[in-house]
């Protein structure tokens, strides 16, 4: 459920007497800001509050929202997690209080932060907005092609002189200073300068072609139908999933189904409410 504390017991239904009587019984709970707090739950919200927005958008702009409700995202999978753990965990005498679990949005999104939160535990200092740049790796970020943008991602000193050289940019190739990570990290102006000229005058294909050849990974920045189309997608069951798998059915239209929920659910509900411990 993702109801605020206190609905479900306004509705008659009190979890814990229903996980104590069920042995087999797990219940997540999904909340914006956790178990205690009756905030309602919006990515948006959660996007500002967990840090994402300040990280996000070029430096000089506003902070920025991810394109994707990622934030719903990442706590719907979470919880799908904990209640995979739970099933596996069946059997082995688990308390009522250990087959609740409660997942909330903001705390998801804030352990999402990943390398970024771990760079500001180590540092003590706030994290940037890099927009298409990263904070510990160059050249890794996106450059405009002679058509149209793409992203170059190098992540190892071998992949920089591979990417050098094919772009034709040999000074910097053999220049000691850039070798390693750090030094370019300390010449990121010049790299990403000399880097986008040299791409600026050839298409993406070129570019994409040569880079695959040595190795660097590289890739086009693609529209949402363009990936969509290396993909088994349909617009009734959307994206088909990636594990062994299929959608059986459509999705139901407005209410083709509501007379049977009503009449069912309702006696499902009569049947598993308690009366409060």
């Amino acid at each position: 459920d993702n109801f605020r504390p206190g609905t479900l017991e306004r509705r008659g239904l009190n979890v814990a007497a229903l996980l104590a009587d069920r042995r087999e019984l797990l219940w997540c709970t999904i909340t914006g800001f956790g178990p205690m707090s009756s905030r309602p739950g919006y990515d948006f919200v959660v996007q500002a509050e967990s840090g994402w927005m300040s990280i996000t958008g070029e430096p000089e702009g506003n902070p920025m929202k991810v394109g994707v409700a990622l934030a719903d995202v990442v706590a719907g999978r979470d919880a799908t997690i904990s209640i995979l753990a739970g099933l596996a965990s069946r059997g082995r005498g688990r308390t009522p209080e250990e087959r609740r679990t409660f997942v909330s949005l903001a705390a998801s999104a804030v352990a999402a932060l990943v390398n970024v939160a771990q760079n500001a535990l180590v540092s003590g200092q706030n994290a940037a907005r890099w927009g298409n740049a990263h904070a510990n790796l160059v050249p890794y970020q996106l450059f405009h092609a002679a058509d149209r943008p793409i992203v170059i991602a190098v992540g190892s000193d071998g992949q920089w002189k591979s990417c050098a050289r094919v772009l034709g940019l040999d000074a910097l190739a053999a220049d000691e200073r850039l070798a390693t990570n750090a030094g370019r990290i300390a010449n990121r102006e010049t790299i990403v300068t000399a880097m986008g000229e040299r791409v600026g005058s050839r298409p993406a294909a070129h570019w994409l072609a040569a880079l695959a050849r040595a190795g660097v990974p590289a890739g086009v920045v693609r529209t949402v139908p363009e990936a969509l189309g290396d993909v088994d997608a349909s617009p009734v069951t959307g994206v088909a999933p990636n594990a062994p798998g299929t959608v059986r059915l459509p999705p139901p239209k407005l209410d083709e189904h509501g007379a049977l929920v009503r009449q069912y659910g309702w006696e499902a509900f009569e049947h598993l409410t308690l009366k409060p411990a």
